[in-house]
């Protein structure tokens, strides 16, 4: 049934059709109880959403898990039954219909996925690409690409796990689930001025036009790929620290989505080369932090929190 009262957020935390979310770290579950707290301290009631099994149509579920605060920081999740949130903010993978009410809508979700969806929409601020189908049409675009190195990247996935850099011949020898994108390669050896030395990518994470949280990652010694999960180093830096180039860039990108959707919640992946900034992904699921984290966490949080009350009551006060 419709929720009454404060408007209400579901946010979908996970696919599997489990009773009982467990977070990857502690730092993680400590910076999503902050946000918890603060979006109930704000008046947005909150409808925990796991399962894709529990998804009805529109924005109804079939069960949910409230969140209760007592006297400590770390909350109860009870079992409830169905809920219609007025928005749903998609933190895991949801196949959805038309109907829903979701942050991000479905055609940012697949711009930010699909590399090629964003290749054709920023094909001038990314660095030059080609589809490949085949092995034989993967061998063509590497000659028309300059240098010896190269990016090929399937056009899903995240984490860097379908993205390969490396030499020509290398990456060609490769087994590959077709069609492929074969990218320039752009060195950002150079750092960023003030930021950051050596190779490195930045990720802008937007709120809207607004940036909202600067976050530098670095490879390993050695290595090609920022990610974590290959060794990367990251930091968080403040949205004043952005260079104007950056906030230029930022904003040039926002604008060709602000067509697509009236609320959108994304990051930015780009990095310096000798040819000024040039984007490198979008990703439509930026996670959180804790305020453990120092200033520029804070910030952050405080930002996404009032991005996702605005959105929620707009979304609200669209449906009556």
């Amino acid at each position: 049934m419709k929720n009454r009262g404060n408007p209400t957020l579901g946010i979908f935390r996970e696919r599997r059709n489990i009773d009982y979310f467990e977070f990857k770290a502690p730092h993680y579950e400590l910076a999503h109880f902050e946000l918890y707290k603060k979006l109930l301290q704000k008046g947005i009631q909150l409808a925990i959403l796991m399962g894709q099994s529990t998804y009805v149509s529109g924005n109804q579920f079939s069960r949910h898990w409230q969140v209760v605060f007592e006297k400590r920081l770390s909350p109860k999740f009870l079992p409830a039954g169905a809920v219609e949130p007025n928005l749903i903010l998609v933190k895991d993978e949801l196949k959805f219909d038309e109907r829903a009410s979701t942050l991000n809508n479905s055609e940012i979700i697949e711009i930010a996925a699909n590399k090629q969806r964003t290749y054709e929409l920023f094909s001038d601020l990314q660095p030059t690409t080609f589809v490949a189908k085949n092995k034989s049409e993967l061998a063509v675009a590497l000659d028309k690409l300059a240098g010896d190195s190269v990016v090929v990247k399937g056009f899903y996935g995240n984490s860097g796990q379908t993205v390969e850099i490396g030499l020509k011949e290398d990456v060609l020898s490769n087994k590959w689930v077709w069609p492929v994108q074969a990218q320039e390669f752009v060195d950002t050896s150079g750092g960023i001025p003030g930021l950051v030395e050596g190779r490195h990518d930045l990720r802008v994470i937007m709120a809207n036009n607004q940036p909202i949280l600067g976050k530098i990652r670095t490879p390993p010694r050695g290595g090609l790929k920022s990610n974590t999960g290959y060794g990367g180093n990251n930091w968080l830096i403040a949205v004043d620290s952005l260079p104007r180039d950056v906030l230029s860039l930022t904003k040039s990108i926002d604008n060709r989505l602000s067509s697509i959707s009236p609320w959108r919640l994304y990051s930015i992946d780009l990095g310096l080369t000798n040819r000024g900034y040039r984007l490198f992904e979008l990703n439509d699921k930026p996670g959180v932090v804790s305020l453990s984290q120092g200033e520029p966490a804070t910030f952050y949080q405080n930002a996404y929190v009032d991005f996702l009350v605005n959105a929620t009551k707009w979304y609200a006060e669209r449906a009556l």
